[in-house]
């Protein structure tokens, strides 16, 4: 028997409202080391029950988006506890703020597709724009680029005071970051042109009027 979306989440709204009734529970009555043991109970069942859903319902877009989010979440708190191990705190500050620009990247696409998906003509250009421009390899170069040098400024600008630090980091990131998407944006605009005049698909809209 195969499992159903609704069934997966059932069991899910489920547990969360089991296990936290019941640490709730013990912690009013004062049993401090069971509320700890249900509180470890659900950090590692909740996880786990999510990851399955994950598994099983990775053919549906939204739920293939959330896994690739996960696996981003995971690497970046996977390489901040090994560079925290090794006492190497600029890896791990790097690490954290890689996942964390990747995380903001997928969710600010995801909102931009949301937005773009009223129907109307204009906004399903606009869409297609973006979809293509996400698929392509040179955006994905610059925006990995990106999510890497940004974090890596304040470990190459040292500045004694903290206000200058920060308004330092404030600039070069604008700067590189303009400098970046530019460069992307003229190599999407070129790529996606070549593109429709080898397939002769622009030729359709440069006859009309």
């Amino acid at each position: 028997m195969s499992l159903r979306p609704r069934t997966w989440t059932l069991t899910l709204v489920g547990l969360v409202a089991l296990l936290g009734g019941l640490f709730a529970l013990l912690t009013v009555q004062g049993q401090d080391a069971a509320a700890r043991a249900t509180l470890a109970a659900a950090a590692a069942v909740v996880p786990l029950w999510l990851g399955v859903g994950l598994l099983v319902f990775g053919g549906i877009p939204w739920v293939s988006r959330v896994r690739r989010a996960v696996a981003v979440a995971l690497v970046g708190a996977a390489g901040y506890g090994l560079f925290t191990v090794l006492r190497a705190p600029a890896a791990a500050s790097l690490c954290l703020g890689a996942a964390g620009m990747a995380l903001a990247f997928m969710l600010g696409i995801a909102g931009l597709r949301a937005l773009l998906s009223a129907g109307l003509p204009t906004l399903s250009v606009a869409r297609a724009v973006v979809d293509e421009a996400v698929r392509q390899r040179i955006g994905l170069i610059f925006v990995v680029g990106l999510v890497v040098l940004v974090p890596l400024l304040p470990l190459i600008l040292q500045t004694d005071q903290l206000r200058y630090r920060v308004a330092t980091f404030l600039l070069y990131s604008v700067i590189v970051t303009g400098v970046l998407l530019s460069v992307m944006t003229v190599l999407l605009s070129i790529r996606s042109l070549t593109h429709e005049l080898d397939s002769r698909v622009a030729f359709t809209t440069l006859t009309k009027p």
